[in-house]
């Protein structure tokens, strides 16, 4: 009685004003983390000896999701004891896959239905997850009066509606979403921006007109031709076609020469973009070394970029921190291509072109592309660390956005790009589960 009433109750209050609500726990690192640790710890302790998952195993497992607010129990104990046995390589992965897809998306909410999705991501059941973040989205689109539902719940819903390329019903709901809780924060203008720079053509630059450093990177930027290059290991030679280009963006470029040649991956580079790990390494390891030839360095974050201003900022190089447009997006967070390509759409860029990056399709990397011990890590280290990543990362939302700006002609890519654009959704997925997936993980166990 007391759980059904619960359940109630955390139906009800999201729809209370905020002064009146309950918290409701958004999906983060610390829950999915919590979630992985109590299912692998039911997992291991029944593999151990050998016994069946009990009633007490899912009471362990609801009693930490009713942590979050989410109502874990309503998925149903079949679904769980089906995702605990599957986690034993019995052949019942297809069982949960079939289970998932027949769940009615209103058996949640968005926001329980998100945490079930990172707590799949994370156990690198990708293939599952997909059917999950199907069930957000259909009810985020389909299901959620924008008239009444919480602020949560209506920009999830735009956000479902931009990574579905439905960008009249996108406004329609932004111009709701104004009109209930008011232009009132930067969401509202990068919106507004995002809509105008992905649906127009000749669109003037939307840089932000006060910063001195967006100003000097407009002059940098504007009417150029720029590629982007990634860091996995393709194959093509794409070397030529990249140099041509007027700007060269890579990532994480620290040292001269490093992931650079005149076949596969060009000689040029201007711009650099580190990741907030990387940042933080230059910053604190090679303060006295780092000198390579760069024009700009971009970072994402306010710390890092704080970071590398104090160890660099009396050299040669311009320092900026990009605009992220994650709060966009139905879930999660871009990874680097997809970021610096959004931001340089905000330039008045002449064309913009994608090279040595499939979607992580690719394993290998060039060598020495990661300054921390990633590398140096074991195969099932690897898959873990990916698994994690991704939980809030969220490979979807990478792929929908950089297709949804792919068909648009806002952004082209070398051929193996365009073969990974021109792949539905639920094939690009089943290819990551291949490959990084649970069956993965167990394959490398059992050897």
């Amino acid at each position: 009685m007391k759980a059904i009433l619960r359940d109630y109750i955390i139906e009800a209050i999201s729809y209370l004003p905020k002064s009146e609500r309950v918290v409701q726990i958004k999906p983060n690192r610390s829950t999915f983390e919590t979630y992985f640790e109590t299912i692998h710890e039911i997992f291991n302790n029944r593999n151990s000896t050998d016994s069946k998952y009990s009633k007490a195993d899912l009471k362990k497992i609801y009693k930490q999701f009713r942590r979050s607010n989410v109502r874990a129990k309503r998925l149903g104990d079949d679904w769980w004891l089906i995702l605990l046995s599957s986690l034993g390589g019995n052949g019942r992965s297809e069982e949960l896959i079939s289970y998932t897809q027949k769940l009615m998306p209103d058996l949640l909410s968005i926001r329980e239905w998100l945490h079930i999705y990172i707590m799949l991501t994370r156990l690198s059941l990708f293939s599952v997850s997909f059917y999950v973040r199907s069930h957000a989205m259909k009810l985020a689109v389909d299901m959620t009066d924008s008239r009444i539902c919480p602020e949560y719940d209506l920009k999830k819903k735009i956000g479902a509606l931009i990574e579905t390329d439905q960008f009249e019903k996108a406004d329609e709901n932004f111009h709701i979403y104004i009109e209930r809780f008011g232009e009132k924060d930067e969401y509202c203008s990068k919106l507004k921006n995002f809509l105008i720079f992905t649906a127009g053509k000749n669109v003037k630059s939307l840089h932000d007109e006060e910063s001195d450093l967006d100003n000097r990177y407009l002059g940098y930027i504007e009417g150029q031709s720029v590629a982007i290059v990634g860091p996995a290991v393709v194959g093509l030679k794409n070397a030529a076609e990249i140099d041509s280009f007027d700007r060269v963006l890579r990532f994480n470029y620290r040292e001269k020469g490093l992931g650079l040649d005149p076949i596969y991956n060009g000689t040029k580079v201007d711009i650099s973009c580190f990741n907030n790990n990387q940042a933080k390494h230059l910053a604190e390891n090679l303060e006295d070394s780092f000198d390579v030839d760069l024009d700009w360095i971009l970072v994402k974050r306010e710390t890092p970029y704080n970071q590398m201003n104090h160890a660099f900022g009396d050299k040669k190089y311009s320092i900026r921190k990009i605009l992220l447009h994650n709060d966009l997006l139905f879930f999660g967070q871009l990874h680097g291509v997809p970021n610096c390509a959004i931001d340089l759409l905000r330039f008045s860029t002449k064309a913009i072109m994608i090279f040595n990056a499939d979607l992580t399709l690719t394993k290998k990397y060039h060598e020495n592309y990661d300054a921390d011990e990633y590398e140096k890590k074991g195969k099932l280290e690897k898959l873990n660390a990916y698994a994690q990543s991704n939980a809030m990362h969220d490979l979807i939302a990478q792929f929908n956005i950089l297709k949804l700006l792919w068909n648009r002609g806002k952004i082209s890519g070398d051929s193996r790009f365009n073969e990974v654009m021109a792949l539905d959704l639920e094939t690009y997925i089943k290819q990551i589960d291949h490959l990084y997936g649970y069956g993965a993980i167990k394959k490398l166990k059992d050897a």
